[in-house]
């Protein structure tokens, strides 16, 4: 069992609000089996919310945490000292990641991590994610 972000902040949840919920969690619900804490959907959009170029991806084309909503995330260091924070308290982590590929990462052709892929190669322009337009789709084959 565990805790989603989504249902009582959305797309708005901040660093502190995370930290204060975990504490809780940890506190009152771990003795009962409840493991698992998620960052939903949004993570990458700024408190502003989501506007051309302005969500961060690594040179890979993965999206990056938002560092005006995640502080700890500043300097490309992404998710891992929440997690680690997450992990010291006797809880697991975790994140929702959207369907698609970043269109910025199309736009700039960048190399898939760990692969000989760009992405490019791996986006389906003729299937965007309609409930998220900074996404394309993913094309069915090796590179997708």
């Amino acid at each position: 069992m565990g805790w989603n972000s989504w249902d009582a902040y959305g797309k708005t949840l901040t660093e502190a609000q995370f930290r204060a919920n975990v504490r809780w969690m940890a506190k009152h619900l771990r003795r009962y089996g409840w493991r698992y804490a998620v960052i939903d959907a949004g993570w990458s959009v700024p408190a502003g919310g989501a506007r051309a170029g302005v969500l961060r991806i690594d040179r890979y084309g993965r999206y990056l945490p938002a560092p005006d909503r995640f502080p700890s995330a500043a300097g490309a260091r992404g998710f891992g000292p929440l997690a680690h924070y997450v992990h010291s308290l006797g809880l697991k982590f975790g994140i929702h990641i959207m369907r698609g590929i970043p269109k910025e990462a199309v736009r700039a052709n960048l190399p898939i991590a760990g692969s000989p892929f760009h992405a490019r190669q791996a986006a389906d322009l003729n299937a965007p994610c309609s409930w998220d337009p900074n996404n394309d789709g993913v094309a069915d084959n090796a590179a997708g």
